[in-house]
């Protein structure tokens, strides 16, 4: 047998000089596209781990978000309560205190006799100093008053049961007692007044703006209140000086 009636097999053997279909070579592009089809099925049995691998750390990425999230929530509303409740202390606290401003202090009312301003007129003890204190007859009863400077023992002397602040008047010419005489206050303001008996032109006495003189009774304390009837007929109410004691008198405008 000829050697060209022979064809060299793959597994090294002679073939007989019967033919035989020859093997079609495998092109270029037939094997990208098996390359491609083998790809693609890998790629179909990636894709789907990448997928859950990939939905995996997004639960995990959001689970890492929402865990602050919740926990700076939880500390947002423990100091919301925090806050609600020292915010509401303050205002019970206020309330309680309006309530207590609010409730009407309790005060005693002693209902007394005024009198106007006059003078008191006695004989000084024939033991007497000056500045001592010496009881007299005042308008409700015995009266404690101090000694004027120029009172002697045995004479008489007058002391002016009045306001503290007076103002001084000279007599016109003209006047006598019982006259009404006109003078200036201290705001300029024109008062008028009634010369006293005793006094002659040229001469001075003492007036008041519109007093009443109000005797504290014995069981008295400061801060009670005085009750009383003016002359002109007005109910008043007044409170009790703290250096005014039992047995004295104060002065209350009307």
């Amino acid at each position: 047998m000829a050697v060209e009636d022979c064809q060299v097999l793959d597994n090294g053997s002679t073939a007989g000089k019967e033919e035989q279909e020859p093997l079609t070579p495998v092109s270029c592009d037939f094997q990208e596209a098996c390359d491609e089809a083998e790809a693609a099925v890998v790629d179909e049995t990636t894709a789907p781990q990448e997928a859950k691998g990939a939905e995996n750390e997004e639960v995990d990425t959001a689970e890492e978000t929402t865990a602050p999230q919740e926990a700076k929530g939880a500390k947002n509303e423990e100091e919301a309560q925090l806050e609600k409740a020292e915010s509401e202390k303050p205002v019970e606290e206020s309330e309680s205190k309006t309530e207590e401003e609010k409730a009407p202090e309790m005060v005693r009312v002693l209902p007394v006799q005024a009198t106007l301003p006059q003078d008191l007129t006695f004989t000084a003890p024939q033991n007497a100093t000056v500045g001592q204190i010496i009881c007299v007859r005042g308008p409700h009863g015995p009266l404690h008053v101090q000694l004027p400077v120029e009172a002697k023992p045995g004479q008489k002397c007058t002391v002016r049961l009045a306001a503290p602040w007076q103002h001084q008047v000279v007599v016109p010419k003209g006047a006598k007692p019982g006259s009404r005489v006109t003078f200036h206050g201290p705001k300029n303001e024109q008062l008028e007044a009634v010369v006293p008996q005793g006094k002659r032109p040229g001469e001075t006495f003492n007036v008041s703006p519109p007093v009443v003189m109000l005797p504290v009774p014995l069981g008295a304390l400061p801060g009670d209140h005085l009750s009383f009837v003016t002359p002109k007929g007005q109910q008043m109410n007044a409170p009790i000086p703290k250096d005014v004691g039992p047995g004295q008198y104060f002065a209350v405008p009307y």
